[in-house]
């Protein structure tokens, strides 16, 4: 599982996610905001949480009551990049989520949006690497909107977007598909609103 973890702070006016910067102190990665985080399992491999039984019939999270603040024993996040593009393999990169996090106590609902599309004159047949109904090769998805929901986990909020199904094919002379998304926060009914333009390039 990859995490795109994001901090916002309702004192700031300018529309934007704190930095990497502003949030950097100390060692748990799940502070710092503008950072690509991966999960790892306690003998160090790259992991999924665990499907529950019975299903989850949460639309943001399939893995509830798991969040990303609850993790299973010896599971950890590990920071791989700030920000901006990551590069991500079809072959098994696990589920692909968006956490928000707020450090201002007030907050009671965030609602969020994550909406990809290709570059203009792109060769990839793909506006997004994701599917509707987690397994349909046939309906594109390109926006995820969630209602105005609860914090998950303190002052935090979770959004899956499932796992990358549209990649390059192995014989692809194209290197890789590169996608444009923004993830924006609608907190407290409107009252601020926090948005960001990071990258994702997708191999075979």
């Amino acid at each position: 599982m990859y995490l795109l973890n994001l901090s916002f702070d309702v004192t700031d006016t300018d529309g934007r996610f704190q930095d990497y910067s502003e949030t950097s102190s100390g060692n748990n990665v799940l502070t710092h905001s503008k950072v690509w985080l991966q999960l790892f399992n306690s003998s160090g491999i790259p992991t999924d949480p665990t499907l529950p039984t019975p299903p989850s019939t949460d639309p943001c999270n399939p893995f509830s009551p798991w969040t990303p603040d609850n993790l299973a024993s010896g599971q950890q996040w590990k920071a791989l990049a700030q920000d901006g593009s990551i590069l991500l393999s079809k072959a098994n990169p696990g589920h692909i989520g968006v956490r928000i996090v707020t450090n201002s106590p007030e907050i009671t609902v965030v609602e969020i949006a994550a909406v990809f599309g290709r570059e203009p004159r792109a060769y990839q047949p793909y506006s997004s690497p994701f599917t509707l109904n987690r397994g349909s090769s046939l309906l594109v998805c390109c926006v995820f909107v969630t209602t105005n929901i609860a914090a998950n986990s303190g002052s935090a909020w979770y959004l899956d977007l499932g796992p990358i199904a549209n990649a390059p094919a192995a014989s692809s002379v194209s290197l890789s598909h590169h996608y444009d998304f923004t993830v924006a926060a609608s907190v407290n009914n409107g009252s601020y609103t926090f948005g960001h333009d990071p990258e994702m390039d997708v191999t075979c």
